[in-house]
């Protein structure tokens, strides 16, 4: 096994690829050991999930943030750890290494110690760190580290999450094949691409308004009923990822939009800013008990009060819904939030020919969050100028490896 035999192993691939599985038998393989185990990502989210998969196999596990664990401080350039203070851990595993910026790289490479072995999880085809870098991109493209005896780079290509037509859709993204990704439109059965260009009412979109009231039922139903798990796992059916956060492309116009339709479809529905029994929420700020990204839905119980039940991997944590100052309505959501997420059904609202948003990085980001299903709107054009648009990113690591 590649990471066994390594030092420092990378293992690069899309959702449902296995990454995370590898990662736990290699855990396992491990334990006999006793080793001291950090599990991180930039994302509370992304590092709780990781934990929630494959802690539990050493004794000695950590999970959190890569800032945590480096002990970097707000509004501060020092971190705890760094090479006159290594860290103590005998493993570090960093998921989706997509969105670590060239400078927390450093700072991580320069916090290890000689006898720690480093594993790289990601998907370098994803949305990249907001900073500067493309580390994980760069370094799958180095070949030499691919195809080298018992490579440190191993590239899982099969998404074993994802329907035939969805794998075939990314596929001729990632080869900035237009012409491939518009044939799997015509053809498959469960991806559509409906004619949007920013001048009507997204929800007198028949299609939105059918997925929206279904996902909208089906969670207020559970929450109606105190039922904090079905509600989330309803919740989670469909989703409306959006490349803007403005204007008639972006989150805010099309989650008013849906939320006020539906407001005039289900008795109780979303009228003012107060709490009711099957508000989507997403959490906008991390904390002790909560991450930036998490997602929740209030329930209701028995003697009538009200209760968000944050979706965690290893379960509901309810809690009162004035705690979640930092939360919003959840109708729709950015396409940069929704990394290492996956939903039934995906909505995805293209940004429009010109959009400097417009990339193949970002809807191969967007179309790799669904499972079973998607819906695409935008127009032709937008979709190729996506297509055959990759994002520039000049870090010089590429050069260098």
């Amino acid at each position: 096994m590649t990471a066994l035999r390594h030092s420092t192993t990378v293992i690069t691939g899309g959702p449902g690829t296995g990454k995370t599985t590898i990662v736990h038998r290699m855990l396992q393989a491990l334990a006999p050991t006793s080793p001291r185990v950090a599990l991180c990502a930039p994302t509370g989210k992304a590092a709780t999930r990781l934990l929630a998969e494959v802690g539990g196999t050493s004794g000695a596990t950590w999970g959190g943030t890569l800032h945590r664990l480096l002990g970097m401080r707000p509004r501060s350039a020092s971190v705890e750890y760094h090479a006159g203070n290594p860290l103590p851990y005998d493993v570090v595993v960093v998921d989706e290494t997509s969105m670590v910026s060239l400078e927390l790289m450093g700072l991580l490479l320069d916090a290890l110690s000689e006898r720690s072995r480093l594993v790289l999880l990601g998907d370098p085809h994803q949305l990249r760190s907001v900073e500067a870098g493309a580390v994980l991109a760069d370094i799958e493209a180095a070949d030499d580290l691919v195809t080298a005896p018992g490579g440190a780079v191993a590239r899982l290509l099969h998404n074993y999450r994802s329907n035939d037509d969805i794998n075939a859709l990314s596929d001729a993204i990632l080869a900035g094949d237009a012409d491939a990704a518009l044939a799997v439109l015509e053809e498959a059965a469960t991806i559509a691409l409906i004619d949007f260009a920013g001048d009507i009412d997204p929800a007198a979109l028949p299609t939105v308004r059918r997925d929206a009231l279904a996902v909208a039922s089906a969670t207020r139903a559970a929450a109606l009923d105190g039922d904090a798990s079905s509600a989330n796992a309803a919740l989670a059916g469909h989703r409306i990822l959006c490349g803007h956060r403005e204007g008639p492309f972006g989150v805010t116009h099309w989650g008013r939009s849906v939320r006020s339709w539906l407001a005039t479809q289900l008795d109780g529905y979303g009228f003012d800013h107060r709490a009711y029994p099957g508000q989507p929420l997403l959490i906008q700020r991390n904390g002790d008990l909560f991450s930036n990204g998490d997602t929740a839905v209030v329930i209701a119980g028995g003697d009538g009060s009200l209760s968000a039940a944050v979706d965690l991997p290893a379960g509901p944590v309810t809690v009162a819904p004035a705690l979640l100052d930092d939360a919003v309505d959840l109708h729709a959501m950015t396409i940069h939030k929704s990394q290492g997420s996956q939903f039934e059904l995906v909505s995805v609202v293209l940004p429009p020919p010109g959009s400097p948003l417009l990339t193949r990085e970002l809807l191969y980001t967007a179309v790799t969050r669904a499972r079973t299903g998607l819906r695409i709107y935008g127009s032709r054009e937008a979709l190729a100028a996506a297509v055959e648009t990759p994002a520039r990113r000049a870090s010089g690591l590429a050069r260098a490896l």
